[in-house]
């Protein structure tokens, strides 16, 4: 009696633990499949900030300067005048003036 009882326990321990262990299994599937999405919706909202950021980066350039064809393709003197100043005079010696008023 006492063997039918210890092999019963035993079964139930047996049964048991292949119940938790399949468990543990669909619990660690679950978890990697949680993982995999968390991933992919991190990649896509850093994909997002990333061309986001690009478009912001875009339209400020535009409101910048352009530089290069300010100072010329070499990137000598200043090609252009302004309001205030204008092209400089050749004075007698040979040297040029841009004072304003001049």
């Amino acid at each position: 009696m006492a063997a039918v009882t210890t092999a019963i326990l035993a079964a139930g321990a047996l049964g048991y633990g292949v119940y938790s262990g399949e468990q543990q299994k669909k619990a660690q599937k679950q978890a990697l499949r949680d993982q995999e999405v968390a991933t992919r919706e991190a990649s896509a909202r850093a994909a997002s900030q990333m061309r986001q950021a690009q478009m912001q980066e875009r339209k400020a350039n535009q409101k910048l300067a352009d530089m290069v064809s300010l100072l010329g393709a070499r990137g000598g003197p200043l090609q252009a005048s302004t309001l205030l100043s204008r092209q400089p005079k050749a004075s007698a010696n040979g040297n040029t003036t841009t004072l304003l008023g001049e």
